[in-house]
């Protein structure tokens, strides 16, 4: 199945698919998945090496086109990061927050769905 994650600046709704990020801008993420994934999600931003985790984990109800995830947040710092959405029903916390990187994830064998985002110039 494909999945895509759309970032959606909470401001400025006419960008719909954000590739840089300036330390004004906030965001919402709106989720696209395929069935049958469901259950609890994880946001999960990388950025020079760290972990930060903006909203708690969160029930996803269904997949679908562009589903809402809750919360909005900033970004800052000078260093690209990547958002990635983690369906973390199928690994331990305690192995997630060794995660250091959207590789990381993929090592670990947990599904997920990343879009990287550079800072504005």
């Amino acid at each position: 199945s494909t999945r895509t994650l759309t970032l959606f600046p909470y401001t400025t709704l006419f960008r719909s698919e954000p590739t840089q990020f300036a330390p004004e801008d906030r965001f919402k993420l709106l989720l696209t998945c395929a069935p049958p994934l469901q259950g609890p999600v994880r946001v999960q931003i990388y950025q020079a090496g760290a972990l930060y985790e903006p909203v708690p984990e969160q029930a996803l109800p269904r997949c679908g086109n562009r589903v809402a995830l809750s919360g909005a947040w900033q970004f800052d710092g000078q260093a690209a990061l990547d958002v990635c959405v983690v369906f973390s029903e199928h690994v331990e916390a305690s192995r997630l927050a060794q995660a250091r990187s959207p590789e990381a994830l993929a090592a670990l064998g947990v599904p997920h769905v990343c879009a990287q985002l550079i800072p504005s110039d």
